[in-house]
């Protein structure tokens, strides 16, 4: 497991050496940037992420890179990641500009690029070199609500579909 956080990864340990016990799976715990992992290239089997790409916020492509680097061949990254369902569908583009409303101007620019449909990212996978990518919709997009207040404060993706992806290392 990595986090930058000390406390998170104590708070892990303990989870999982009791909660979620697995005599068959050893865990590691390293405090470290997940964008610049201390570990061998081609050197780990899976790499798990529940949220946690996109957790690194700005870095979070940096951290979907070194997932890729440190797999073998033939190892999977498994993880969640929040999408637009289409960007030609008028729920998405009424969320994206209630969010754009909400938002200051630096924050627009950030953000802009980040705002995936389901198959750029499936698109993304693929151009870093994984194969085999694969999706299983969690749930879909909240229906944009009648309001001109962006409803979420500081959850900027709470309205987008949740997806469960699998991508191999070739």
């Amino acid at each position: 497991m990595v986090d930058l956080s000390h406390r998170i990864l104590k708070w892990d340990k303990v989870f999982y050496s009791t909660e979620w016990k697995n005599p068959y799976v050893e865990m590691v715990y390293l405090a470290c940037d997940g964008a610049n992992l201390p570990i061998l290239s081609d050197s780990i089997d899976v790499v798990f992420s529940y949220a946690g790409y996109e957790s690194m916020q700005t870095k979070m492509m940096n951290g979907f890179h070194e997932a890729f680097r440190v797999l073998k061949s033939g190892g999977h990254t498994i993880y969640t990641k929040s999408v637009v369902e289409n960007h030609e569908s008028e729920n998405s583009k009424k969320w994206i500009d209630l969010l754009f409303s909400h938002l200051d101007c630096e924050e627009k620019f950030g953000w802009k690029d980040k705002m995936l449909d389901v198959n750029q990212w499936l698109q993304v996978c693929k151009d870093t070199g994984f194969v085999e990518v694969n999706n299983t919709k969690i749930y879909g997009e909240l229906p944009v609500p009648d309001t001109v207040k962006f409803p979420f404060e500081n959850e900027m993706a709470q309205w987008m579909a949740e997806y469960v992806y699998t991508s191999r290392k070739p």
